[in-house]
């Protein structure tokens, strides 16, 4: 089975429309039912998300749930290096903050979804092009 049909499986089990879990997901209407009917993937993100709003893990929804957990806790501990390789890169683009500054620009930005995060970075990018608002070399 593919992801949509595990997103709709799982929609119906708990009873609700197509409108309902997309506004428990902060997605359009139309996004789960491309999902659902196969005709867009959603990104992992997104999965985490609808898997979050049906109360399941991700990996129901990629139909992953009939591993052993063995290789379920081996597939975990790949993406969690992955996520920690990813966290440190990351952490030394940012390393020039500090704490307090780290806070007021990630908690704001976890709160967005995807295409809120990609406006945030675009405005941000924006700013770093203009003169004003550049760091000047010490």
């Amino acid at each position: 089975m593919s992801i949509g049909d595990n997103i709709k499986i799982l929609r119906k089990k708990q009873h609700l429309t197509q409108k309902e879990l997309a506004k428990k997901c902060d997605l359009a209407e139309i996004t789960i039912r491309q999902y659902e009917s196969n005709k867009r993937e959603p990104k992992s993100e997104i999965v985490a998300q609808i898997a979050m709003a049906l109360d399941v893990s991700p990996y129901v929804l990629y139909g992953l749930d009939s591993l052993s957990q063995e290789e379920t806790h081996e597939l975990l501990n790949d993406s969690m290096k992955t996520i920690a390789k990813l966290w440190s890169s990351n952490m030394n683009a940012i390393k020039f903050l500090d704490d307090s500054r780290i806070g007021k620009i990630i908690r704001p930005f976890t709160n967005l979804n995807t295409i809120g995060q990609d406006k945030a970075i675009e405005q941000v990018e924006l700013l770093t092009k203009i003169p004003e608002y550049q760091k000047k070399d010490e």
